[in-house]
């Protein structure tokens, strides 16, 4: 069996040396060194007949004691039926469909619910299920270039609509700015974004020239 010690005495191979050197716990516990430095728990077992494999953690992030934790962990789901690396795909599964815009922006929408009027509301939802999900829904949001952003305002103003364009955009950065209070964003790419879009169209209103000529009111006579 490994101990605290023993592990901080252990070198990596040489450099040349492509697979890792394995060192065994107990119950199929190891501690793979690579020539990087690297060191990875690997958990060795048996599932419907195979030998498998799951990787644990790093060390030291993951320390010989919580090795063993999940070690035991994974042998009950053996027990049970279940294999362990099933679970950790789905856990990972799950953990991503977390960070998508998707589901941050309807946390932003409910969140916000109180705060603003039912109509603008409805207005958010709308352009977040017709324009923006559609296109960035299923992204992380921490992955997210002004691009992605840029590429769903676009197709709205492909179809005329140059100014829900440009809400778009507001919205999405909206949605960005609540993911990075709560830590699951980095930055808002959104800010002079719509930049990029066509320039509104100003109408300007006819001007009266001085060569206009102006007809006097008409007087109005008064009898004596």
């Amino acid at each position: 069996m490994l101990t605290d010690s023993a592990i901080k005495r252990l070198k990596p191979p040489p450099p040349e040396q492509t697979a890792p050197d394995k060192h065994s716990d107990a119950l199929g516990l190891q501690l793979h060194i690579f020539a990087t430095g690297r060191m990875s728990w690997i958990y060795a077992y048996r599932h419907d007949g195979k030998q498998r494999t799951l990787t644990i953690g790093k060390y030291p992030s993951v320390s010989l004691a919580d090795a063993r934790r999940k070690r035991d962990g994974a042998r009950q789901q053996i027990q049970q039926g279940i294999d362990p690396n099933q679970t950790k795909q789905q856990a990972k599964r799950t953990e991503e469909c977390l960070d998508t815009f998707a589901h941050i922006a309807h946390q932003w929408l409910s969140d916000q619910a109180d705060a603003v009027k039912p109509i603008t509301q409805t207005r958010s939802r709308r352009m977040l299920e017709n324009d923006l999900i559609p296109m960035i829904g299923d992204k992380p949001i921490r992955s997210l270039k002004a691009s992605d952003i840029l590429a769903a305002a676009k197709k709205v103003e492909d179809r005329g609509a140059a100014e829900v364009a440009r809400r778009v955009i507001r919205l999405a950065g909206s949605v960005l700015r609540y993911a990075i209070r709560h830590d699951l964003a980095d930055n808002d790419p959104t800010p002079r974004l719509g930049e990029a879009l066509k320039p509104r169209k100003v109408e300007n209103m006819a001007r009266v020239s001085k060569k206009t000529p102006i007809r006097d009111k008409p007087r109005r006579f008064f009898a004596a």
